[in-house]
């Protein structure tokens, strides 16, 4: 993927936001949604994750941008919850 990238998030399921990544940061671009969680699946191209919210870990707390840091690389998923959001991923 291309640095960066603007990724649009349903409601309620996990979308790959970024791939095979190490390092980045991720942007929270609407903030309408009541929680943003994350998830990553190691080695990359592994099945994509459930849509269990319980998969999830919270972000954006208490800010609008989060870190990646992974080693080896991961593919990184992001949820949002009760309203479709949306986040930059710079990689």
């Amino acid at each position: 993927m291309a640095s960066p990238v603007f990724v649009d998030l349903p409601k309620d399921v996990f979308t790959k936001v970024a791939e095979n990544v190490s390092t980045g940061v991720i942007h929270k671009i609407l903030s309408g949604p009541g929680q943003y969680l994350y998830t990553y699946v190691q080695p990359t191209g592994d099945t994509a994750p459930d849509n269990d919210k319980t998969l999830g870990v919270p972000m954006f707390i208490g800010t609008d941008r989060e870190s990646i840091q992974a080693n080896p690389g991961a593919d990184i998923y992001i949820m949002c919850l009760d309203k479709a959001g949306r986040v930059r991923v710079d990689v």
